[in-house]
């Protein structure tokens, strides 16, 4: 699964105690308005280097990356 896969596994386990999902690693990630937690879902711009976001779908499920801080994923 590699590297994003694990972390992102770990988020999601978290995210089911927060009551909501955030995948940002950050201590105080839940004091702030949770649409300032987001750095490419549903946004038009990455919020770390502000490329274009680019969106498709994963099983039916929609997905968002930065094609430059998350090459990986942007293809």
């Amino acid at each position: 699964m590699g590297q994003i896969g694990t972390r992102l596994q770990a988020m999601m386990r978290q995210a089911v105690d927060d009551g909501r999902i955030i995948t940002v690693e950050a201590e105080d990630r839940l004091a702030g308005p949770e649409a300032e937690s987001r750095r490419v879902y549903k946004q038009e711009l990455c919020y770390d280097c502000g490329t274009p976001i680019v969106t498709g779908t994963i099983n039916g499920r929609a997905r968002y990356a930065c094609p430059r801080c998350q090459p990986e994923w942007a293809g």
